[in-house]
């Protein structure tokens, strides 16, 4: 007899700053996902793009209203709030019966089948409550930018798997991982609504770990699904203003450190950090650029001195 029961309900999260195109040919390759449309929606969180994004998110959400799709909705705000606390705002605005989140950036495209099987590794174990895919470079096809990703909190790392290594089926076991690269995460609902959402104060980096080692601390899995097939074009939004990066890599990190370490990976991470690398990287800017060295001395500020 054939299973008619219907598969189960996913809200599509997507930020957008200024991303237009890109974010119209990830809407393309949604659409053409193996998923049923009618167990899906897709809201688009725009964080006061100027590029003519809401305009032309309008007009093909328009077309796509012929694919079936759940619903399709467009929250315009009317400034950058940072990708985090986006996406919070889009899954507030989620359908009351999703089963699942799948937050993604607005610059990756999908291997048609990699969303169902995501929610079909998911849907095997109660415990999972983030699942990620395997991400390639988009402009190289086999070359793996992301395999999931693990923490080492005595040196304030957190590592990507398999980061630009060649795809020769090293990577072909699920298996569990202590971060899900953020560029496409499928969450759970029962686990959001016991961790929370994502922490805003990040503005973009870190936010997507942060979520991660929060669902392990309550014994949920993030799972590392290989045949779910991802091409990311690697943080295209951020690269468009200068220094944005470093300030959030490094101040962000440093954060994370004084949320997550314990008293002695703390005091390990503080000397390792002052007395190697913040040298080294002092030297370096001080005789390259002096306005980078004032960006990471403030990050490094920052970083100590946000309130957690």
């Amino acid at each position: 007899m054939e299973d008619v029961t219907p598969m189960p309900f996913v809200s599509v999260v997507m930020p957008n700053w200024n991303g237009r195109n890109d974010t119209l040919e990830c809407l393309d390759s949604l659409r053409n996902l193996n998923y049923p449309k009618a167990r899906m929606e897709i809201i688009i969180v725009d964080n006061g793009s100027k590029d003519g994004s809401p305009e032309s998110i309008r007009e093909i959400f328009s077309e796509m209203k012929q694919d079936g799709f759940f619903s399709l909705k467009l929250i315009e705000l009317p400034e950058n709030i940072g990708a985090p606390a986006a996406i919070n705002r889009g899954i507030k605005n989620a359908h009351t019966d999703y089963d699942y989140i799948f937050k993604i950036d607005n610059d990756v495209v999908f291997d048609n089948e990699s969303l169902k099987e995501l929610v079909k590794a998911s849907e095997k174990d109660e415990k999972v409550g983030i699942a990620g895919g395997k991400v390639y470079f988009f402009e190289n096809r086999k070359l793996i930018q992301s395999a999931g990703g693990k923490i080492n909190l005595w040196r304030g790392w957190a590592m990507t798997i398999g980061y630009k290594e060649m795809d020769v089926g090293q990577y072909e076991r699920v298996q569990e991982v202590d971060w899900i690269c953020g560029a496409s995460m499928l969450l759970k609902k029962k686990a959001i609504e016991e961790i929370g959402l994502f922490d805003y104060r990040y503005f973009v980096y870190y936010d997507e770990t942060d979520l991660a080692i929060r669902a392990k601390r309550a014994r949920y899995k993030v799972l590392y699904i290989p045949y779910a097939i991802i091409w990311h074009k690697l943080s295209v939004a951020v690269q468009k203003i200068r220094n944005l990066s470093l300030h959030y890599m490094t101040r962000n990190r440093i954060i994370f450190q004084r949320k997550y370490s314990n008293n002695f990976q703390y005091l390990f991470f503080n000397l390792f950090f002052w007395f190697y690398e913040f040298p080294i990287r002092f030297i370096k800017e001080l005789r390259k650029d002096r306005r980078t060295l004032g960006v990471f001395i403030n990050a490094v500020r920052e970083g100590y001195f946000t309130p957690i």
